[in-house]
């Protein structure tokens, strides 16, 4: 009987669903995700390891051919901006302020009532726009 009550104890106990992890790591010419158990590791001279996904990446890697050159690869869709990439966000453009200065000689002051006195050319609209006061004078008749 007590066998049986200790079943009924741990029976609600429910499993977590746990995802399987597969580690992946990247090829070295395409930048594509090789699983365990495919690809190829190739061992450079000076002793870096570098693993490619296929012959075709090791291949065209051995012919020294650039990968940005190559339309199927990562390399080509990130120069192009063809993939969108998590780890790159947009770049924040900040609006510039405008920080007004002094010039040698002279005071911000005397820097700003220059900029709000008017220029030449509207001085020179200004004084065509106004009609001028004619004064009449008498003309001598014969």
């Amino acid at each position: 009987g007590g066998y049986a009550l200790l079943i009924s104890v741990f029976a609600p106990i429910v499993q977590k669903e746990t995802k399987m992890v597969v580690k992946t790591e990247k090829c070295a010419f395409s930048e594509y995700n090789v699983f365990p158990g495919h690809g190829m590791k190739y061992i450079r001279k000076d002793g870096q390891p570098l693993l490619f996904g296929s012959s075709k990446a090791k291949s065209l890697y051995l012919q020294r051919l650039k990968p940005s050159k190559l339309m199927w690869t990562q390399g080509w869709r990130r120069l192009n901006k063809k993939a969108l990439v998590d780890n790159i966000a947009k770049k924040r453009t900040r609006k510039n302020t405008k920080v007004q200065r002094s010039i040698v000689g002279s005071s911000l002051e005397e820097v700003n009532m220059q900029s709000n006195c008017p220029t030449f050319a509207v001085q020179v609209e200004r004084f065509e726009s106004t009609p001028l006061k004619v004064e009449t004078t008498q003309v001598w008749q014969w």
